[in-house]
C-alpha cells in the first residue's frame, strides 16, 4: 500500500469513523472508500472517477484534496510515451485474403452506381 491509502486510513481511524459514517456524510459507498484506502483503483471506471472520489474523501477526513491527488499521481506509473504502441512486422495482422477483392468489387459497384445516377440526371433530369 502506498502513501495516499495509508494517509486516508490513518485519518479515518484517528477520527474513529466507520465506513457507514463515511457513506452517510459523503455518499461514498463502502466499497469505494475501502478501494481508496487499499489503492485498488481498478474498482473505479476511470482514473478521473477515482480522483473525484479521492478529493471528496480526503476533504471529509481533513486532508488537502490537492495533497491527496498529488500523492495519487506520484504513485501512478505514467507511460513513457504517448501514442499507439508500435507493432513489429512479425506481430502485425495481415488483411484477410478476401479484403482486397471485396474492396475492389465494392468500389466498382459504387462507380457504376454513380455513373448510372449521372446518366439519369443528364437525360431525365429536366
Amino acid at each position: 500500500m502506498g502513501r495516499v491509502g495509508q494517509l486516508l486510513r490513518r485519518r479515518r481511524e484517528e477520527r474513529g469513523l466507520s465506513f457507514a459514517q463515511i457513506r452517510e456524510a459523503t455518499g461514498i459507498k463502502e466499497r469505494y472508500a475501502r478501494a481508496l484506502e487499499r489503492e485498488e483503483y481498478t474498482a473505479f471506471l476511470s482514473e478521473a472517477e477515482a480522483k473525484s472520489y479521492l478529493r471528496v474523501y480526503a476533504r471529509f477526513l481533513g486532508v488537502s484534496p490537492q495533497e491527496a491527488v498529488g500523492l495519487f499521481r506520484g504513485e501512478r506509473v505514467e507511460p513513457a510515451s504517448v501514442g499507439p504502441p508500435r507493432v513489429s512486422e512479425r506481430e502485425g495482422v495481415s488483411p484477410s485474403p478476401f479484403f482486397i477483392p471485396l474492396v475492389s468489387v465494392l468500389t466498382a459497384l459504387l462507380l457504376v452506381g454513380l455513373l448510372a445516377l449521372a446518366y439519369l440526371i443528364l437525360f431525365y433530369g429536366s
